[in-house]
C-alpha cells in the first residue's frame, strides 16, 4: 500500500505527454500505459526506483495511483514498465492527464515516442468496458 505522502504529491508530478484524452462517452474506463524510454543514469551497475504513476481527472481530482518500479539501466539501455489502472466511472467531457513522480535525486527519465505502428515507444491504450 502507497503512503499518504506518495498520495498528496500528484499536483506536483510530471504529466506525461501522452495526448489530449478527453470523455465522449460517459461509462467505465480502463487504462493501460507502457512507459518506455531512457534515464539519465551513469553507474555500472543496474539500480532501481520506486516511483509513482497518478491518473487524474480535470486537472483537480486525483483518480488512483499505483507504485511504479523505475529500472535504472546503465550504459543508456532502454527502461520499460507496463501497467494497468483502476477502472474509474468517467462522464462526457472529462479530461485525462497522467502523471509520473519520481524519487527525489533520481536520474532522469526520458521517455521515447517513434511515430508509426513501431512497439518501441511509450504508448496508452484506454477503453470503454
Amino acid at each position: 500500500v502507497a503512503s499518504a505522502s506518495a498520495q498528496s504529491q500528484w499536483a506536483s508530478a510530471t504529466v506525461l505527454p501522452v495526448g489530449n484524452i478527453t470523455i465522449g462517452t460517459t461509462g467505465t474506463y480502463t487504462f493501460s500505459i507502457r512507459l518506455y524510454g531512457t534515464t539519465s543514469y551513469a553507474g555500472s551497475v543496474y539500480q532501481r526506483g520506486i516511483g509513482y504513476l497518478y491518473l487524474v481527472k480535470n486537472g483537480t481530482t486525483l483518480i488512483d495511483f499505483q507504485e511504479v518500479i523505475i529500472p535504472f539501466s546503465y550504459n543508456g539501455a532502454v527502461v520499460t514498465y507496463t501497467m494497468v489502472l483502476m477502472s474509474p466511472v468517467l462522464a462526457v467531457g472529462d479530461q485525462i492527464t497522467l502523471r509520473l513522480a519520481t524519487p527525489s535525486g533520481a536520474p532522469a527519465i526520458t521517455l521515447i515516442s517513434h511515430p508509426g505502428l513501431r512497439a518501441d515507444k511509450t504508448s496508452l491504450v484506454y477503453w470503454r468496458n
